[in-house]
């Protein structure tokens, strides 16, 4: 389907992240042979002489035959007066690939996507619903030009992307448009930094941001979020954590000793009972996650911690793990297709903040309240069967989280239904001629709001919605941008899926 590869291709222009599961690099050269650029049926309002050398020709995409459309790929400076670098010399652009929609009402908005973990397929490509630029950052990432290291924080990674943000905006008369911020992983934290320097810098010309969506995102103390719910993940889950009794014996023992699940059971509750104390740490013999993983390992030897039913043989990946073993962004004709520079491209890297060290406080400490209560539109999803960022863990940050108040939300996130409109138009048949939605519809996860902050779990989802349950992720953003009043009801699409 034509729509699947054009996010796949999308959502592999990622940003820097802990993410630890990704192969090595190879440099190899394939070349496809050139096929006629379409012709254009009507003038582009984005085209113009600033933006002309960033057009992409969407017949000439290696390994698409389908024309991808308009969109306009390549690197923009940083404004200068926002660059961090202490001497003023160094080349600092972030990499875009931008995708404007035809959808009439997208015509006052664009959504950003900033990605912080693996790359994300989907059913259909969002600028069905929206105008919306996929942005590799911070420096260092990707194709992005310039020295890594010398960001220390994230005020430092807002101060760059607003730079970045001004020349994008100039570049494709996009002033005043409303600005949806959206990703997924450790974008928890670049979006509610980025968002409150957005709304701090109180300029609505080139600033004008109106949500912020953030999917099984990191915003809070990283063993609260990551140890302390892993063996209670586990638990819920006896069939796909088959331990033997010794096993078990083990990891209660740790976790006895450590005080997670106790931590988790003494904090985690409706409404929260205080501020909470620092949380168990990883440290002395206390790292349950990498024990469990330790212990898959001899039950299910492709097991994920980002998607916990995957089993063997792994999944293709034609993007990051192809046949031939050259992944899509590091082949030449690719980066010359969109306009990208024949460096080599790599999915993560470690080292884009001095000493690998992020000095930021947690989003849910001052950054990420202020933009809820700013914006009175932000959205947190959780995949339920994701254990690289539990459910559990993301909940135990919000209850710890004071806004419009209030510490936390004051009842139980889990008694409204999320419903996803069946997806009659993208099916695929099966031998008897019957036809089959290719993504999951119906009740899909449970959604709740209070003062302005909205939490949706979804069910069979890990820690990439967008890859595992795409009619999900694109609900949200139907809900995000305003196209539907609920998420709990059953209004249709807002636009035909094919």
């Amino acid at each position: 389907m034509r729509s699947l590869l054009t996010t796949v291709l999308l959502g592999m222009l990622i940003g820097a992240d802990a993410d630890r599961h990704f192969g090595t690099r190879r440099s190899q050269t394939h070349r496809d042979p050139p096929r006629r650029a379409a012709r254009r049926a009507t003038p582009s309002q984005y085209l113009n002489n600033r933006t002309a050398e960033f057009v992409v020709n969407g017949t000439n995409i290696p390994l698409y035959s389908h024309d991808l459309g308009e969109s306009y790929a390549g690197l923009l400076p940083i404004a200068h007066e926002y660059r961090v670098d202490p001497n003023g010399t160094d080349a600092r652009e972030l990499f875009f690939w931008f995708f404007p929609s035809d959808n009439p009402a997208a015509t006052d908005e664009i959504t950003i996507w900033l990605t912080g973990g693996p790359g994300c397929s989907s059913l259909v490509a969002w600028n069905k619903l929206t105008n919306i630029v996929y942005i590799e950052q911070p420096v260092g990432v990707g194709f992005t030009q310039g020295t890594p290291g010398l960001l220390k924080d994230e005020a430092d990674v807002a101060r760059e992307f607003l730079g970045f943000w001004k020349n994008f905006v100039d570049a494709f008369n996009l002033h005043g448009r409303k600005i949806l911020v959206a990703g997924e992983s450790y974008a928890g934290y670049y979006i509610p930094y980025i968002t409150d320097a957005m709304l701090n810098a109180d300029d609505t010309r080139f600033f004008n941001v109106d949500g912020a969506f953030m999917i099984d995102p990191l915003i809070g103390e990283r063993d609260a979020a990551f140890q302390v719910p892993q063996l209670a993940m586990a638990r819920n889950f006896p069939q796909l954590f088959p331990f033997n009794a010794t096993f078990e014996k083990q990891i209660t023992a740790v976790d006895k000793t450590c005080g997670f699940t106790a931590f988790l059971d003494e904090y985690l509750v409706f409404p929260a009972k205080s501020v909470q104390p620092p949380a168990p740490t990883s440290d002395g013999g206390c790292d349950m996650f990498d024990t469990l993983l330790d212990g898959m390992a001899f039950l299910n030897p492709c097991f994920s911690s980002y998607h916990i039913t995957e089993t063997c043989p792994f999944p293709a990946d034609p993007i990051l793990n192809p046949p031939d073993g050259v992944e899509y962004f590091n082949r030449s004709d690719v980066k010359a297709a969109i306009n990208a520079p024949q460096t080599s491209w790599a999915v993560c890297l470690l080292g884009v903040f001095g000493g690998n060290v992020d000095t930021s406080k947690p989003p849910n400490v001052d950054a990420l309240p202020r933009v809820i209560e700013r914006l009175n539109k932000t959205l947190i999803v959780s995949g339920a069967l994701d254990l690289e960022l539990p459910t559990n863990g993301t909940l135990l940050a919000i209850q710890n989280m004071t806004w419009n108040g209030a510490l936390g939300f004051q009842n139980k996130p889990f008694k409204e239904q999320f419903f996803v409109p069946y997806v009659t138009a993208a099916t695929v048949g099966d031998s008897q001629g019957n036809l089959w939605p290719l993504a999951g519809t119906g009740l899909m996860g449970t959604s709740h709001t209070e003062r302005g902050l909205t939490f949706v779990e979804v069910f069979l989802a890990g820690h990439q919605e967008p890859q595992w349950q795409p009619a999900a992720a694109f609900r949200q953003l139907e809900w995000m941008l305003g196209r539907v009043e609920s998420m709990s009801g059953m209004e249709d699409w807002t636009v035909t899926i094919n």
